[in-house]
């Protein structure tokens, strides 16, 4: 039987709380993949970045389909990284989620940012596009 001191220790132990760190990130991951996703949806309700893409060049980048492949193959970072959290041991578990997340972390190159959401949705007050 563990004393009141221990228990106090670590409160989750004492509510009968068990974390699972794989199940953490993996739940981390999906929150990020469905912000990810908002943000691109929220974007195409900007009239002005909706033109662009229908004309097919955004921001002076054109949408060619290697472009496309390209952002396909990053959006699925995420995704896979949702499954790997929960299946794999924990060394691989932590490598993958370092390497997958200083990928997709906000500032690397061709992530997906908050910032670039907000100005193409205007919901900060800048103006889209």
């Amino acid at each position: 039987m563990r004393t009141v001191e221990q228990q106090q220790e670590r409160p989750e132990a004492a509510a009968g709380i068990r974390r699972d760190r794989g199940k953490t990130l993996s739940i981390l991951w999906v929150f990020a993949t469905v912000n990810y996703l908002y943000c691109d949806v929220l974007a195409l309700m900007d009239h002005d970045y909706l033109r662009q893409v229908l004309a097919g060049s955004v921001g002076g980048v054109d949408m060619t389909g290697g472009f496309l492949l390209a952002a396909s193959v990053l959006m699925e970072i995420p995704m896979a990284m949702i499954v790997l959290s929960w299946v794999l041991r924990q060394g691989p578990n932590r490598i993958a989620n370092l390497v997958a997340g200083s990928d997709m972390a906000p500032g690397s190159p061709g992530s997906p940012s908050p910032a670039r959401c907000c100005s193409w949705s205007g919901c900060c007050g800048e103006a889209g596009g």
